[in-house]
């Protein structure tokens, strides 16, 4: 089943396995963030509106708005 980084449990592990095709700029940015297929990633916090969250890749910490984050598809 897909689920993106807005929709995940706080946490908990998940590998990316895919970034929509939406906008370039915005792929090109995730994927020099480090966001790549097959790295694991965790979201550790989520704002209390609900539209921020903090993401954990590798060894970085990365605040994204979830409507980019949407983008992200993992598994």
């Amino acid at each position: 089943m897909e689920k993106n980084l807005c929709t995940i449990c706080l946490n908990k592990e998940y590998k990316i396995f895919k970034i929509k095709e939406t906008n370039f700029q915005l792929k090109r940015r995730l994927l020099e963030l480090g966001f790549f297929c097959g790295e694991s990633v965790k979201v550790i916090r989520k704002s209390l509106i609900g539209n921020t969250i903090l993401v954990e890749i590798g060894s970085y910490l990365i605040s994204l708005r979830c409507s980019v984050a949407s983008m992200v598809m993992v598994e």
